[in-house]
């Protein structure tokens, strides 16, 4: 099974890093180098003079051959989680970036900064190096193993799936984790390895539950084969979306039925402030959070207290609550049954979820009253035009009202704003939506598109369209409605023609 078969897919996507394999046989020019016109104008034509990976930390060096008189380039795949990243930049001594596929800004990343011209710099190390795995401690037999958490940030090399997979070898063998941790590290330093497939993939040694593998490359393709097949991003979303919000009703549930548990009966609150009236300087003691005191009949009572305030305050806040006991018991009481409703209807919802197509659910996750989802109520009379670009809404504004509402009213930290500069039109508001990695770069070009066509440049062939953050939003001091500055930002150029 050569390797000039098959093609190397360099996925950098955020929650899901990593290398794919893909038949070459068949394959149309387009996959086989797909990639912005920036990358292919420095990629077409060198082939691939070396690999390196520095250590074992999860970074791929891919040397390219030299073209049109330059000393080659280097294309480095950082599949390091949220932060994955691709870059293309020039062989040492020079290093500077030529290509990425993420920007690194200083408000980004105190440690480094990736922008095309800058010189590159690796990301930190994840742990220690092989060499000194044994300086961490984590391969000391002590009385309770690793977690893999101190694992992975320890021991470079070692991510979660191979971490579990250390605890699991240790339980099936009825040994030290740190046993199975001192094997892996003697295979590695001697090359010792025997390839194996647990349910997390491959491993370079037998660890936990699986089998052996005669061909690497064939395990590979039948991975990510499998992860094709199951691939249903929409789907996975919305079961997330669901998930988190059943967790956080579920949570102010539970709070409330501890609310109605713990609800006094109005007699024993009067008692309280009563006895708190009574101690000696209550109308100045401050900062306890509770007191204990006896009654006149002898019986002991531990009354909690707002620090910030006086006994006597805390007795007129105990007399109110003995007033209004009967109400907040009931309005509990009907918070409790709306969560629980609540609850019912979004497991429900989740059960539903795999006889689901992809378009219901990308339907369920744009619906503007798509309560059940999680998304916050105040976007359910969002202004301007919904469209969806591959999964991501994005709001369009009508005019110069809308405008305003969807940059002042709508948009969060982290969605990405855009508008024709020095043009009027649109603002134009790529929602995050929680995610943890901005749009992609294809999304951003045709929300940036939407904000050229409706623009006053619209005539032009080529307009020039600046995104940025909303929190670098700010209103023009006197201004109309709509009339905002920024700052920032980076211009998108858009072909109106293509």
């Amino acid at each position: 099974m050569p390797l000039r078969d098959f093609l190397l897919r360099l996925i950098w996507d955020p929650s899901s890093p990593g290398l794919e394999w893909l038949p070459a046989q068949g394959a149309s020019p387009g996959q086989i180098l797909s990639a912005p016109p920036v990358w292919r104008h420095h990629l077409e034509g060198r082939v691939v003079s070396g690999v390196d990976q520095p250590g074992l930390d999860r970074i791929l060096i891919i040397r390219l051959s030299p073209a049109r008189n330059d000393s080659g380039l280097a294309l480095v795949f950082e599949m390091t989680g949220r932060n994955a990243n691709i870059i293309l930049h020039r062989p040492a001594p020079d290093l500077r970036v030529v290509a990425c596929a993420r920007r690194v800004t200083p408000g980004l990343s105190r440690y480094r900064t990736i922008l095309p011209g800058e010189r590159y710099r690796p990301p930190p190390p994840s742990g220690r190096s092989l060499e000194e795995w044994e300086r961490t401690g984590l391969l000391d037999t002590g009385s309770s193993g690793p977690s893999p958490t101190e694992m992975c940030r320890g021991l470079e090399g070692v991510g979660p799936a191979t971490a579990r997979a250390v605890l699991e070898e240790a339980r099936l063998r009825g040994e030290h984790p740190s046993l199975v941790l001192r094997r892996l590290r003697d295979a590695l330093l001697e090359g010792d390895l025997h390839p194996w497939l647990g349910p997390e993939g491959l491993l370079p040694i037998s660890m936990g539950k699986g089998k052996p593998v005669e061909n690497t490359l064939s395990a590979l393709l039948s991975a990510s084969a499998a992860e094709r097949a199951d691939s249903h991003p929409m789907r996975d979303r919305l079961e997330r979306r669901l998930a988190a919000e059943i967790s956080k009703q579920s949570r102010l549930l539970a709070r409330v039925e501890q609310a109605i548990e713990m609800s006094r009966d109005p007699e024993t609150l009067r008692l309280w402030a009563d006895l708190l009236k009574t101690r000696p300087g209550a109308g100045r003691r401050r900062g306890l959070s509770e007191i204990r005191v006896t009654d006149w009949g002898g019986a002991q009572h531990t009354i909690p207290l707002r620090p910030s305030r006086t006994l006597v305050e805390n007795a007129e806040r105990l007399y109110r609550k003995a007033r209004n006991v009967d109400r907040e018991r009931e309005m509990l009481a009907s918070r409790a049954d709306r969560l629980r409703e609540s609850v019912s209807l979004l497991e429900g919802r989740l059960e539903e979820l795999p006889g689901m197509t992809e378009e219901e659910a990308a339907s369920i996750l744009s619906s503007r009253a798509a309560a059940e989802t999680g998304r916050d109520r105040r976007e359910s009379n969002a202004p301007g035009r919904l469209v969806m670009i591959e999964g991501w809404r994005c709001f369009i504004g009508r005019n110069a009202s809308e405008n305003d509402r969807i940059s002042f009213g709508l948009a969060r930290r982290g969605d990405m704003w855009l508008h024709a500069r020095g043009k009027t039109g649109p603002h134009v508001l790529v929602k995050r939506d929680g995610r943890k990695e901005p749009p992609p770069e294809a999304v951003l070009l045709r929300a940036a598109a939407l904000a050229a066509k409706r623009s006053g440049a619209a005539g032009s062939d080529v307009v020039a369209v600046d995104v940025t953050d909303a929190r670098f939003l700010r209103r023009m001091r006197g201004g109309k409605p709509g009339e905002v500055l920024y700052s920032n930002e980076r211009t998108l150029f858009v072909d109106l023609e293509r």
